[in-house]
This record gives structure tokens, C-alpha cells and sequence, in this order.
């Protein structure tokens, strides 16, 4: 058998509940030493997977980005509205001074749609607090820092985390549609397949010592067994040695993992299951 044929979409949906903090599979692999040594591990093979090839994440782990979407949505939105009406409370009180511009002006950076900034969607919000990471210089936020929002809190803390909720909305919001644009060439798919082989077969390994005392690990490594060996049965009976059919124009030349062509390689790889990069 040979994880080469599995496709590259197999292998994200594969480990997806290994990189879910809440799901039990992740909590079942840190609470054994010898397999928890190993998350940035499987960690970094999922990521570059999902960095390459923009696979989406499964059902279950899809429903759980909403969910946190949506908590820290509510976190962000409660923050825009401290913002703007803090700064308002601010401005109103300096009007009677002229000395209310510098604050009029930082309001129009920060939230220059004032409250229907809650009304953008996740991407849009994220999108924003990065334009505002960007254009926040030093007079911005002494002016912040001098506005108390309680007595440990200032109002340029309150828009430092709103603008570190945003940047998670961002991120969630990458993983939920697959990552950014799909880096697709044939050594990014070939590197990233190769370096979750090589992971699976280290996971494999430990999992081999403890495997004994801990059936729930043995369990995960069976998923792979099965995953892996539908991968083989499927592979001889089309014909296939790795695991995406050829496509398009160049479909009658030798294929590399994805459907797309390997660069010729020096020497066959040590690892059968790998493919040349």
C-alpha cells in the first residue's frame, strides 16, 4: 500500500480533527508524551496542504470555524461600538474647547461608516482592521492611549484588540474558504504531499510504541490504515500509481501527485511512497 495514492483532499480530511483543538482526536494525541510531540509536526502538514492546494475543511470542522466565526464576531462588533461611541463622548466633550478635530479625524480612519462597520461581513471586517493596523502611526495612538475607557483600560487598547479580533475573523474566514488563491504548481503539490507522507509515517512510527496502552491512537492510525488501503484498491483498478487522475491538456504525460507533471528526478526517492520532487 502507499499513501502517494491518496488524493491531496483525503489527506487534509484525514487529519482535519487532528488540528481541531475541541475535537477529541487532537485531545486524544496530546495526552500521550510521544504523540503529542508530534502536533507541530502534523501541525505543519496540514497547513502547507491547505497552503498549496486550498482544500476545504470537513463538515465538522467547517461547522465548528462558524461557530468561533461567529463568537468572535460578537467580540469585534461589541468593540466597534465602544470605539465609536467612546469617541463620540470624546468629541462632544472638546467641542466646547475647538479641540475636537484630531479626534473627528481619527474617528474617520478608524470607523469612517461609524457603526454600520457591524453590518460588513467577516472578510470585509477583516479587511479593514488590516487597512487600520497599517495607517494607526504614533500621534493615533498617544491620542488613544489618553482616552481612559475604565481605570485599567484605555481606549487604544480596546482598538489593539479589535484589531487583533479582525485579524482572526481573517484567518478564520481563510481556512473556512480553503486558504487564500491555491499555490498550484508541481512543486509546491509534490513538496507538500511528500511532507505529509512523511509525517504519517513518523506518526505511524510512534504510534507503533504505545499503540497497546492507548487504543484510542491506535484507533486514528487504523482511520489511515482504511483510508489508505480504499487508495490502493482504487489505484489498481484504474491503472493510477498516485493520487489525483491527469487532466487537461498535458493528460497523456506522466503524472505527478495532483495531475500535474513531476520534474525529472536525479534517482528514484529512498521512500516508495513518496514521489520525486
Amino acid at each position: 500500500m502507499a499513501l502517494r495514492r491518496l488524493k491531496t483532499a483525503e489527506m487534509v480530511s484525514l487529519i482535519s480533527s487532528w488540528v481541531d483543538d475541541d475535537h477529541p482526536d487532537r485531545q486524544a494525541l496530546r495526552g500521550v508524551a510521544l504523540m503529542a510531540a508530534l502536533l507541530p509536526t502534523i501541525d505543519a502538514a496540514y497547513e502547507v496542504l491547505i497552503a498549496t492546494h486550498g482544500a476545504r475543511p470537513s463538515p465538522g470542522r467547517l461547522a465548528r470555524i462558524q461557530e468561533r466565526q461567529a463568537a468572535v464576531d460578537a467580540v469585534h462588533d461589541d468593540l466597534v461600538r465602544v470605539i465609536y461611541h467612546s469617541l463620540r463622548a470624546a468629541i462632544y466633550d472638546r467641542r466646547a474647547r475647538d479641540a475636537h478635530q484630531p479626534l473627528e479625524a481619527l474617528q474617520a480612519m478608524l470607523l469612517p461608516e461609524g457603526l454600520r462597520m457591524v453590518q460588513k461581513s467577516y472578510r470585509e471586517e477583516a479587511g479593514h482592521v488590516a487597512v487600520v493596523a497599517e495607517q494607526l502611526g504614533d500621534s493615533e495612538r498617544a491620542l488613544l492611549a489618553s482616552l481612559p475607557v475604565s481605570e485599567r483600560r484605555s481606549l487604544l487598547d480596546v482598538v489593539e484588540q479589535w484589531i487583533e479580533e479582525g485579524m482572526r475573523l481573517g484567518a478564520l474566514d481563510r481556512e473556512r474558504s480553503g486558504g487564500d488563491e491555491p499555490r498550484v504548481t508541481p512543486g509546491a503539490i509534490m513538496a507538500a504531499r511528500n511532507q505529509w507522507i512523511r509525517a504519517m509515517h513518523i506518526v505511524r512510527t510512534n504510534a507503533s510504541l504505545i499503540a497497546a496502552e492507548h487504543p484510542e491512537i491506535a484507533g486514528l492510525i487504523a482511520h489511515i490504515d482504511r483510508a489508505e488501503a480504499e487508495a490502493e484498491r482504487r489505484a489498481a483498478g484504474r491503472g493510477d500509481d498516485v493520487g489525483e487522475p491527469a487532466s487537461g491538456p498535458d493528460a497523456d504525460r506522466d503524472q505527478g501527485p495532483d495531475g500535474e507533471a513531476p520534474s525529472a528526478p536525479s534517482s528514484a526517492p529512498s521512500d516508495p511512497d513518496q514521489v520525486p520532487a
